[in-house]
């Protein structure tokens, strides 16, 4: 499964310069050499030239390690590695960020950054990779205050939600084929209990109540199957007054 968001993440950074932590303020403090280096790797980005926008911002991490606009310059880096496939960099680059950074627009941005670096694993993401990122987009959107990241996080942690509890219902539904009837039972309630929101759960019920009856265990498949039934009619009229 695919959880690239780089759209997302290209009209992110363009607000960068905008925010107290980008280059408009930033540069009231800085060199002009340091200055130049970022500006000319902000522009190479904004032409999706990355590597070289690579060159220029790691040149200037190098050259000028105690810059005012060092972490601007880690951000924009982490996002060039983002986009040339090096989740691992901008992991590294987003985390010090995190750790070193005071300010709450660049400390946003960054968790976004890691989440998605989490999420850009090779060749996919494991399962606890994506409940690492779900808690980085959600100090994003729940403990950051405003900040212009929330509303793309707080989009990204719900397809990585509903994705999730896609995946486990996937994993009942193949211990079912394989006519593993405990073993579906305990994936569906562990959907249940951590994705109850998730359309999942109406296909789990129904699940579970045929791995009851493989086991023998009728009353349990009818009283499941009446709550199955119940959360039918309330999925029915919550769609139809919307």
């Amino acid at each position: 499964m695919a959880w690239k968001r780089w759209g997302i993440l290209v009209f992110l950074f363009m607000l960068m310069g905008c925010t107290p932590g980008g280059i408009k303020q930033a540069g009231l403090h800085s060199s002009s050499d340091d200055q130049q280096l970022y500006q000319q790797g902000r522009e190479l980005m904004e032409a999706e030239d990355y590597p070289q926008a690579a060159v220029r911002l790691l040149a200037l991490l190098r050259q000028y390690p105690l810059s005012p606009l060092r972490q601007d310059t880690q951000l924009a880096l982490a996002f060039s590695q983002l986009q040339l496939g090096q989740s691992r960099e901008a992991f590294e680059l987003a985390r010090e960020v995190i750790k070193n950074s005071n300010d709450s627009q660049q400390l946003a941005y960054a968790y976004y950054l890691r989440a998605n670096a989490r999420l850009a694993v090779s060749p996919a993401p494991s399962a606890q990779q994506v409940e690492k990122a779900t808690l980085d987009l959600t100090q994003v959107t729940d403990r950051l205050g405003e900040n212009i990241y929330r509303s793309a996080a707080k989009e990204l942690r719900n397809k990585l939600y509903h994705a999730s509890a896609a995946r486990e219902f996937m994993a009942a539904k193949q211990s079912f084929r394989r006519q593993e009837p405990v073993s579906v039972l305990n994936r569906c309630r562990y959907l249940i209990e951590h994705y109850p929101q998730s359309d999942e759960v109406v296909k789990a019920l129904a699940l579970m109540v045929d791995a009851y009856r493989q086991l023998g265990l009728d009353d349990l498949a009818s009283s499941t199957d009446a709550i199955l039934q119940q959360r039918k009619a309330l999925s029915s009229a919550t769609s139809n007054r919307f």
